[in-house]
């Protein structure tokens, strides 16, 4: 009986935080609490910055994790938070790049929300190219409920970007013509 009870509080704490309004942590400042320590770490987390309305990395530099509120990735904040933010180097399409080098790295795959490995060639390429799978997941995968509740409205917002983008990279080649015709 406990655990039903238990079970209803956190769906019900839950709901009221989607807007972000309850989760304290959307309303949060990335400070630390503890003093600096004499060896170099460097533990990435995430917060909502109220000011500018999305979620930003924050890097936390010293030996044990504050206890200030942070996100542990990018989808957390976004999914508690709910700022109108695109993640544009997360939807790119993979691309090896080219070159002679074989390196192992990973890509976020939007459409299934999930991060692969993938041969980089070592030059060119784009952005959505991480080091560590760690990495991948932390920057750009959203929680996985957060995800297959909202895939239309996140997949929607893709197009919007991707539209916006090349009309952006249109306007941008225009531009260029009309100044080499008045050179």
């Amino acid at each position: 009986m406990k655990y039903i009870l238990l079970v209803i509080l956190a769906a019900t704490q839950s709901k009221t935080a989607i807007g972000g309004e309850q989760d304290p942590r959307c309303k949060s400042v990335p400070e630390t609490t503890l003093p600096p320590c004499d060896r170099t770490r460097a533990l990435t987390r995430y917060y909502f910055d109220l000011g500018q309305k999305k979620c930003k990395k924050y890097i936390i530099r010293n030996c044990n994790e504050s206890g200030d509120p942070f996100f542990p990735n990018m989808g957390d904040c976004i999914a508690n938070c709910k700022p109108h933010q695109t993640r544009g180097k997360c939807w790119n399409q993979l691309n090896n790049g080219y070159g002679r080098k074989n390196l192992t790295r990973w890509y976020y795959n939007y459409k299934e929300n999930h991060c692969y490995f993938f041969i980089y060639k070592g030059q060119g390429g784009n952005r959505n190219n991480f080091n560590y799978r760690e990495e991948c997941m932390e920057e750009c995968r959203y929680p996985t409920q957060y995800f297959v509740d909202n895939k239309k409205a996140i997949l929607k917002l893709i197009k919007t970007y991707k539209a916006n983008k090349e009309q952006r990279k249109k306007r941008k080649s225009e531009t260029q013509l009309l100044e080499a015709k008045v050179k």
